[in-house]
């Protein structure tokens, strides 16, 4: 608690000895004194001349800025040593990454063999497409097999045929375009 005291010229603020304890009490001097001088500055309105920093305050200082650093050191070396004690898990995890990956990379390679197999070989520019497979329709579709209709274009399929078998290079299918 601030107490003016007034003289004939000068303003002047004395601080109560209750204060002092209370901020002594709590460990942060510097901070009470920081308070000390914002509010005397507040009432007064006149700026102070920093304070002279003393060798102590000084040596505190070096001394807290040291067992900062040394705390944060230890932290570190904390952490790193729970790292180390880690690395059985992190090795098996790291294991079964390589494990799934080159078990996925064999399952690839397995269905691609097997999709070529069953493809044929490439032979011209063009890719042998499949022809479209042909399904009759309930409506001709009728009682005996003597009466359905055959293959709707012979020669067609057996030229598919035979592009199946690589035994011709397919061609690439042309759009019907009226003749000049």
């Amino acid at each position: 608690m601030l107490i003016p005291f007034l003289s004939p010229g000068l303003q002047k603020f004395f601080l109560d000895a209750a204060d002092d304890g209370d901020a002594a009490a709590d460990g942060d001097v510097d901070a009470a004194e920081g308070d000390k001088d914002q509010d005397a500055d507040a009432l007064t309105g006149e700026r102070k001349k920093t304070k002279r920093v003393t060798r102590v305050e000084l040596n505190k200082r070096a001394r807290r800025k040291e067992r900062l650093r040394t705390e944060a050191d230890a932290k570190k070396l904390e952490v790193f040593s729970k790292q180390i004690d880690s690395l059985p898990n992190i090795l098996e995890e790291i294991a079964k990454e390589d494990k799934e990956k080159e078990e996925k990379r064999i399952r690839l390679t397995v269905a691609k063999q097997e999709r070529l197999k069953s493809a044929p070989r490439r032979l011209g520019r063009h890719k042998f497409e499949r022809a479209p497979v042909q399904v009759l329709l309930t409506e001709e579709i009728s009682g005996s097999l003597r009466k359905l209709k055959g293959c709707c274009n012979l020669a067609r399929d057996r030229y598919k045929s035979i592009e199946k078998r690589g035994m011709l290079a397919p061609n690439k299918k042309l759009s019907k375009r009226p003749r000049r």
